[in-house]
């Protein structure tokens, strides 16, 4: 009698332990809501290469738990480099207590303006047709338009003072008649603005024979 009056407690007790235990899980089951997060500022960032941004933040709201900002975490510092032209993506990570996450994420864009490529550009190796030189040329911004960057001495001609458009990682040699000159063409700028791959033609007049030349230019 006394065995079986046990046995029957014990029962009774696992009963309601379970039960407290399904409780208790199917409550933090319940809460299947992540966090809400909010940035702080832009969700898109634009800085020059060799600039900085200082991160603002995001804040985060839970339904459950309120205020969980402080549970946030980015990865802005191992995402972005301001070194490198390009478009980062920084997300923010908010978690409540039922381990539920959300997230929001910022753009930061990286460019290259004119202005980075100031300076003494060397080109070590042109190829124009059959023939081969090098050459370099001082560019500087135009006082009139900050896309713009003149190269003096273009190609390693004297006087022919070029200009170019800069867009990012983009240089473009619109056509320019300059002196006895007609020149056009195109480059690509490397992600850290120290070189550039190029071509371009140019038509001699008035005989207008003309040479088709690439390389790539290095600042100095």
């Amino acid at each position: 009698m006394k065995k079986q009056l046990f046995s029957n407690l014990s029962l009774a007790a696992l009963a309601v332990t379970g039960g407290l235990m399904f409780a208790s899980m199917s409550g933090c089951k319940d809460d299947t809501t992540p966090p809400v997060v909010t940035l702080n500022g832009d969700s898109e960032v634009d800085v020059m290469l060799g600039d900085s941004y200082d991160d603002e933040g995001a804040t985060a709201t839970d339904d459950k738990d309120g205020d969980v900002t402080a549970s946030i975490t980015s990865d802005f510092d191992d995402v972005v480099d301001f070194d490198m032209a390009d478009e980062y993506t920084v997300t923010y990570t908010a978690m409540d207590d039922a381990m539920n996450s959300g997230t929001a994420t910022r753009m930061v864009n990286v460019y290259i303006a004119a202005e980075n490529l100031d300076g003494i550009w060397y080109v070590s190796y042109d190829a124009c047709q059959d023939t081969a030189w090098q050459w370099s040329s001082t560019a500087s911004v135009s006082g009139i338009d900050d896309t713009k960057l003149i190269f003096a001495d273009f190609g390693g001609y004297t006087g022919l003072n070029v200009t170019a458009t800069i867009d990012n990682k983009t240089m473009t040699i619109a056509s320019q008649i300059i002196g006895d000159y007609t020149i056009l063409g195109n480059g690509t700028i490397a992600k850290d603005g120290k070189s550039i791959d190029y071509s371009y033609s140019i038509t001699y007049n008035p005989d207008s024979s003309s040479d088709s030349c690439s390389g790539t230019m290095e600042l100095q």
